[in-house]
Formats: C-alpha cells, sequence, structure tokens
C-alpha cells in the first residue's frame, strides 16, 4: 500500500528513511496544529500506523514518546545540590523534591543548564502536584523563582 508522504510502500524504503520521513511528518503537524511533539508524534502514529511499523522494524522496543516513559536517570545530586543550585538559577531554600525536577529537566546534568527547559518542566510539575492551570502554575514559579523566571525569559515585562 502506497503512503502518500513516501510516494511508495513503506516497505519499499529503510527504516531509517521512514523515521526520517515519520519525523518531519510529526514536526509539520506542531506547527500546523500548534501542538507539541509529543502529541504530534502520537497523532502521526494515528494517521500513518503503517510508516511508524516500518521506522520501528529492527527496533527492540517500538519508538514511543510517552509522557509517562522517560530514559534511565541519574539520581539528582543531592550532595552537591547547594553547590549546584545556582547554576539552576534557584534559591538555596530549593526543596530536594523541586531540584530533582530541575536535575531531571536539564537531562540529568549540570553543565550547560538550560533555564527555559526547567523552567517549563516545573511549570507541569506545579501543574501536575498541585492541580493549577498553567497560567497558575506560571505565575507561582514567577513568584517562587523569579532569577530562573528571568533567565529562562518567563517574566511579564514591568511597566
Amino acid at each position: 500500500m502506497t503512503n502518500p508522504l513516501l510516494g511508495c510502500d513503506p516497505k519499499e524504503v529503510s527504516p531509517a528513511r521512514a523515521g526520517a520521513v515519520f519525523s518531519e511528518f510529526a514536526k509539520n503537524l506542531c506547527t500546523k496544529d500548534g501542538i507539541d511533539f509529543t502529541a504530534a508524534w502520537n497523532k502521526a502514529k494515528e494517521l500513518h500506523p503503517d510508516l511508524h511499523a516500518r521506522m520501528c522494524e529492527g527496533s527492540a522496543k517500538p519508538s514511543t514518546l510517552d509522557n509517562d516513559e522517560t530514559p534511565p536517570a541519574r539520581p539528582a545530586p543531592l550532595a552537591q545540590k547547594a553547590f549546584l543550585l545556582p547554576a539552576f538559577y534557584l534559591p538555596p531554600v530549593t526543596s530536594d523534591e523541586i531540584f530533582s525536577v530541575a536535575w531531571a529537566a536539564n537531562g540529568n546534568q549540570s553543565v550547560a543548564v538550560d533555564p527555559k527547559k526547567v523552567f517549563l518542566k516545573l511549570v507541569a510539575y506545579t501543574m501536575q502536584t498541585n492541580g493549577l492551570n498553567a497560567a497558575d502554575a506560571r505565575r507561582q514559579l514567577q513568584d517562587n523563582f523569579p532569577q530562573l523566571a528571568r533567565a529562562a525569559g518567563q517574566m511579564p515585562d514591568q511597566q
């Protein structure tokens, strides 16, 4: 069966080629539909299951981007937390739990901290744990961690 994205049967191309086309389609869905990449990936799986299946051939585990799955992570170095907090733009009173979320958001490493990734992950965490909507969680983090919010470009303009 011909896949319109490939112009041929997915079985006629390599899994790598199928993966490249599938990823590009998911990226275009992000832009066109204004959704995050995980939602776009899952939508692409529904729209083109044949392409996804070919892409996953030869893999030990099918490719997924479920929100609840995370790669094996190094635990946050809590013994070095006081030393690392400034690199994450977090105050000295930051809880171990918040630091662990920030650590995971930055790829389980302290080199080249990406404040935007950290901030957005903490927004998602705050939404989940406190039952807040995105705007309220963002405001709470701006109040609690203003240095991180500024570094991430997430502070409202002061008039």
